[in-house]
């Protein structure tokens, strides 16, 4: 999780279940650098803004949606 978060914020994203794209990458398997060019070229899901962030968030459950996704249309069982 982000360190430079202030505690509301950290609330906030635990209680509406988002993840960065940090986080995302990680459940995913690529780099954040590679989620920001997917949501350039709008492979991401919608992105969620809670105030006071400025942060990308997108929602963990669309994020465990993709990744379910990706690893069945490779053939890879991530249960």
């Amino acid at each position: 999780m982000t360190t430079n978060m202030g505690a509301r914020q950290r609330s906030n994203r635990r209680s509406y279940r988002t993840v960065n794209a940090e986080e995302a990458g990680k459940i995913l398997g690529k780099t954040r650098r590679t989620i920001c060019r997917w949501e350039k070229e709008g492979k991401m899901p919608p992105t969620v803004s809670l105030p006071p962030s400025r942060l990308r968030l997108y929602r963990q459950a669309d994020i465990e949606e993709m990744a379910r996704n990706r690893a069945s249309r490779h053939g890879v069982d991530n249960d």
